[in-house]
């Protein structure tokens, strides 16, 4: 195993640690398959959690890597389109956990990703193709009840994430980060490795090697 493969295991096993320490007690109706929170969302992940999907993303068989890379292009130029509109000089980060405004991730996400599947999502099974490797963010999006997910996947424009789900995801976010931050200093992550990147900006198909990579420099436009 190389240097980046163990940073990568040692993360997560970290976030598991705090994540069932955060979770202790609620009774989540979350479980691998259940797809409501995977449209109009917007990926935002470390460094280490992009190398992680890259890995992920490499173990499916090249058809279905292909298919994915065209879906992340899709996302992407949505994504962009979206941040025209709105306005910013960097909308991919790496950026801080408090500098992503939540008014405007939920404008794009509500308004111009409504109906836009997560570029991961095998739509068909309703699954995720990188499940082992979700960045946080999805982890951290959990609730009590599929079925209000439901009503809200339904009707995205109905506010039920604005006044239901998301008081509950703010609260779990909230609980998770307070003892992350504990946990992060007793390993010895410094504050630039939770840096955000947009994770579709930074996975990109190499077509010689037919394999995914990350991207090191910051694209300017899909």
């Amino acid at each position: 195993m190389d240097e980046i493969e163990e940073l990568i295991s040692e993360r997560q096993r970290a976030v598991e640690r705090v994540l069932a320490k955060t979770l202790s007690g609620e009774k989540l109706d979350c479980r691998r398959g259940c797809f409501y929170c995977c449209y109009g969302v917007t990926l935002w992940g470390t460094k280490l959690e992009v190398l992680h999907l890259v890995r992920e993303l490499n173990r499916l068989d090249l058809k279905t890597r292909k298919a994915v890379s065209l879906r992340i292009k899709r996302y992407l130029k949505l994504y962009y389109e979206a941040y025209s509109h709105l306005g910013t000089d960097n909308p991919y980060g790496p950026a801080g956990r408090e500098d992503l405004s939540a008014e405007v991730m939920g404008k794009i996400g509500t308004i111009y990703l409504n109906e836009e599947p997560c570029p991961f999502l095998e739509e068909k099974k309703g699954e995720c193709r990188v499940y082992e490797a979700r960045p946080l963010m999805c982890r951290l999006t959990v609730f009590t009840d599929s079925r209000v997910c439901k009503k809200d996947w339904e009707n995205p424009l109905s506010g039920i994430w604005f006044r239901e789900i998301r008081p509950f995801v703010d609260g779990v976010r909230e609980k998770f980060f307070s003892s992350w931050k504990i946990e992060a200093l007793r390993l010895g992550i410094k504050e630039d490795e939770d840096a955000l990147y947009f994770i579709p900006a930074f996975i990109y198909f190499d077509p010689v090697r037919k394999r995914f990579r990350f991207r090191e420099k910051v694209p300017r436009s899909p």
